[in-house]
Order: C-alpha cells, then sequence, then structure tokens
C-alpha cells in the first residue's frame, strides 16, 4: 500500500501541471490581446473561446504577421505544440485518477477518449 506522501506526489504534479497550464492560456491569450490592441476586458470577452479555438485564433492572428516565412514555421511548430498539450491536459483533468491496491490507476471516462 502506498505511503500518504506517495500519493500526495502524484496529486502535487497534477496540480503543477495544471497550474503551468494555466499560465500558458493566459499568457496567449494575452499576447493576442496586446498584439490586437484591445483592452483586457474586451480580450476576455473575445477569447473566451477553449484553449484549442485560442490557438487557432493565436496562429491565424500572429503567423500572418511574423514578418518572414521562417518565423511564421517557428510560430507555426510552438502553436501546435501547444495543442499536444492540450490533448494532455483534457486527459489529465478529465481523467479518473485513484490510487489502487495495485498502483496508481488512471483512466478516462467521457467522450472522445
Amino acid at each position: 500500500m502506498a505511503t500518504q506522501n506517495e500519493i500526495e506526489k502524484y496529486y502535487r504534479a497534477i496540480g503543477f501541471f495544471v497550474t503551468a497550464f494555466s499560465n500558458l492560456e493566459l499568457e496567449l491569450k494575452a499576447d493576442i490581446t496586446i498584439f490586437l490592441g484591445l483592452t483586457f476586458a474586451d480580450g476576455r470577452r473575445v477569447l473566451s473561446h477553449d484553449f484549442a479555438m485560442t490557438c487557432t485564433i493565436a496562429e491565424s492572428v500572429l503567423s500572418s504577421r511574423a514578418g518572414d516565412d521562417r518565423r511564421s514555421a517557428e510560430l507555426r511548430k510552438l502553436i501546435n505544440a501547444c495543442r499536444t498539450l492540450n490533448d494532455h491536459r483534457v486527459k489529465i483533468v478529465h481523467g479518473f485518477w485513484t490510487w489502487t491496491m495495485a498502483g496508481w490507476g488512471w483512466g478516462i471516462f467521457h467522450e472522445g477518449a
């Protein structure tokens, strides 16, 4: 049987990931808001979409003004990495996490898993 410290280690890791991801989401939305010259209140209204849509908006708005093909390609690569990270986030935050006698267990109980 796992100790309380071992179990808490996994919960802390999940919490750290979710916190870091929310910071990434905020930064991306802030960059778009500033780039478009919106107030933060307007930015919140315009960018109230899910993260995948925010990535699409960022790619469309920012890559068109990146300056050259190399920078535009780098930005698309970064946005695609954000999309991949979001796929992991969906599994982490919508998964079912529990500690069993066999060890740490995880399953997905949502549509599209």
